[in-house]
């Protein structure tokens, strides 16, 4: 009897030794998947939006980790813009021409990818407080943008100004709708929030490339001089997201 149990033993040890070498794999961060907001922008845009200046941008990320350090991310974000200003006003000897100028920016965006992370000391180990992590996106939306301008003369005499001149309230607008693509790379840090929370700080530097879909055009105002360019790259207001985690 004994001679017939040590083949089986023989075959069952390689097999526990096997189960008890991956069993470590288990102390790794059982909460793969994530949802979350970006907060910092919209308490920036409450804090700046005033009179007819107002702003409104809001994302939505998800997150689900494939191993310890890679995890696929998407993005989702709304942005709402507009702003006036009036230009200082131009003299001639018998009127004064004044500007008024409102820009509109209202886009959507889509981001995929991935993030680079060592999780384990800072979400299994407690080691740390935060992991050093790199995302990369790619960019793809669509932004309708406008611009525009109100001119209206007033007469000037000895006295100084006087009623509007009849005839140059004059209107120039534009407004265009654009397709952009892109690539983001975002150097941040993760940190546990407690146990199903988490926080998420990243730097995002942006390269896109944009399309023109359709434009219309009244009395061709005058534009930035980054409206037409096909290209545009920089680096983004730091966004803090906080991800409840499952």
């Amino acid at each position: 009897m004994r001679a017939a149990l040590l083949p089986l033993l023989l075959v069952t040890t390689p097999l526990v030794a096997q189960e008890t070498y991956w069993r470590p794999d288990t102390t790794q961060d059982p909460l793969r998947w994530s949802v979350g907001v970006e907060l910092l922008r919209p308490v920036i845009d409450l804090i700046a939006s005033s009179g007819d200046d107002h702003y409104l941008r809001v994302e939505a990320v998800g997150q689900y980790w494939l191993r310890p350090d890679i995890g696929l991310r998407l993005s989702l974000a709304y942005d709402d813009e507009q702003e006036g200003s009036e230009e200082p006003p131009f003299f001639t000897d018998s009127s004064m021409v004044t500007r008024y100028t409102t820009t509109n920016t209202t886009s959507w965006r889509l981001g995929a990818g991935i993030t680079i992370q060592k999780r384990k000391e800072a979400f299994v180990e407690r080691e740390k407080h935060f992991a050093p992590l790199l995302g990369l996106a790619l960019l793809a939306g669509r932004e309708d943008r406008g611009v525009r301008q109100q001119d209206q003369a007033y007469e000037r005499d000895s006295t100084g100004v006087g009623a509007a001149v009849p005839g140059t309230d004059i209107l120039q607008e534009q407004q265009d709708r654009l397709f952009f693509a892109g690539l983001e790379v975002a150097p941040g840090l993760s940190g546990p929030l407690g146990r199903r929370w988490e926080v998420d700080l990243r730097l995002p530097v942006e390269i896109t490339w944009w399309s023109l879909l359709d434009r219309t055009v009244t009395n061709y105002p005058a534009v930035p001089t980054w409206w037409d360019e096909p290209v545009n790259f920089g680096v983004r207001l730091p966004r803090v997201y906080v991800h409840y985690r499952w």
